[in-house]
């Protein structure tokens, strides 16, 4: 083995690493993404996220730099300077309240597409909760500025009251 690295605080780390020029850059359950060296494990620069960072971290070139983008478990994206950590732009592509981005992200031509998904289901415990009105959906955002190029959800039509604190259709995360 040649190094090791603990992940101070946290019980979990469930993001995918990715590695990009001697670089490994990985997300924690306390939200930071952390680049490490891979010749030593040693911390190069360290994000915090606003939530945990559950899904591989994306690499991609941006004119004459690389950037990281990922989500995170409150439902943010993010788009991080690959060299030194530095916040480009935040973006929530759905803004229902129990949106969570959990699945990693893809990127083409410029463009990244975003897979949402939410914990609403969590919330069915509660017998005053008005489930559920969350549909999953893609998005697709400008690397460059984070502007939204399109959405389509999962579920087409919005959830209708069918009930007390029932509706539907909902639910289809990505």
């Amino acid at each position: 083995m040649k190094w090791a690295y603990g992940f101070d605080g946290d019980v979990i780390a469930f993001a995918q690493p990715s590695i990009l020029d001697g670089h490994l850059f990985v997300g924690s359950a306390s939200g930071l993404v952390q680049a490490l060296s891979t010749e030593t494990g040693c911390i190069r620069w360290v994000f915090q996220a606003s939530a945990p960072v559950r899904a591989a971290i994306l690499t991609v070139p941006l004119g004459d730099r690389r950037v990281l983008l990922f989500g995170d478990t409150a439902g943010w994206f993010y788009s991080v300077d690959a060299e030194n950590g530095e916040l480009l732009w935040k973006k929530r592509p759905e803004s229902h309240e129990a949106t969570r981005l959990t699945g990693a992200a893809m990127a083409y031509q410029g463009t990244v597409y975003i897979p949402v998904a939410s914990w609403e289901e969590g919330r069915t415990t509660n017998p005053d909760y008005p489930c559920c009105t969350f549909r999953g959906s893609v998005v697709a955002l400008r690397i460059k500025d984070g502007s939204q190029i399109w959405k389509t959800y999962t579920i087409t039509e919005k959830a209708k009251q069918t009930g007390k604190n029932q509706f539907g259709p909902s639910g289809a995360g990505v």
